[in-house]
């Protein structure tokens, strides 16, 4: 019996001082270690290599460590930036999400949507005319809002972004039409391409940034 026990013993000591993993690292053996730890872990080398490759680029010294504590710090880096990536995630989706609450805040409460536009020279200026509907959606009288207007082509493609401020009354549930115009340049490509797109070919999108309320409530 006592011999078997020793027997188990000198079988587990020499299995344990043959794991490559206990091995401290070595450069000039690094192909046969390397060799050794695929039949253990076949997904260990890869991570090794990149901890090391990080320990180069940091100055961090690694030669008297053995395969595994590299292995181990790998995993614990590897496992520390996954974290660190699911809350930068998750921080992304909660900005997402609050933008797009925000947003749907904004234009559940008023719509400017383009019913006009049209071309117009006075005292040698050119000009790009248009006429907006501007409905308040709300129960309370809006005072003011600010955002911009998006005209695409029917692909999607966008052709020019116009600021728009508008700082006059629009009683709750009505629409308010207002006449504007930008500077037409005949040099520059969004001002021409606009011009000869006729309306029902353009989409044009409503981008609120501010609207004011008479009551002083502010969304933006």
């Amino acid at each position: 019996m006592k011999k078997l026990f020793y027997l188990l013993l000198i079988v587990a000591i020499a299995s344990c001082s043959t794991d490559p993993m206990q091995k401290t690292y070595n450069e000039d053996s690094l192909q046969a270690d390397f060799k050794a730890i695929t039949k253990v872990d076949s997904t260990a080398v890869p991570l090794i290599l990149g901890t090391i490759m990080r320990y180069e680029m940091t100055d961090e010294s690694y030669n008297n460590m053995t395969y595994g504590e590299i292995l181990a710090n790998g995993k614990a880096y590897k496992a520390e930036q996954e974290r660190l990536e699911a809350e930068r995630e998750a921080a992304k989706q909660r900005a997402i999400a609050a933008e797009a609450e925000r947003v749907k805040r904004l234009t559940e409460s008023v719509q400017v949507s383009c019913v006009k536009k049209g071309y117009q020279e006075s005292d040698y200026q050119e000009y790009l005319t248009y006429v907006f509907a501007i409905e308040n959606l709300t129960d309370e009288e809006v005072i003011g809002l600010k955002g911009e207007l998006v005209f695409n082509d029917i692909f999607d493609e966008e052709i020019k972004v116009i600021g728009f401020s508008y700082d006059k009354a629009v009683p709750a549930g009505t629409i308010k039409r207002w006449e504007a115009s930008t500077d037409y340049n005949m040099f520059r490509d969004s001002d021409q391409k606009l011009k000869d797109k006729p309306l029902e070919k353009l989409k044009v999108i409503w981008k609120p940034e501010k609207i004011i309320f008479a009551d002083g409530t502010v969304i933006e």
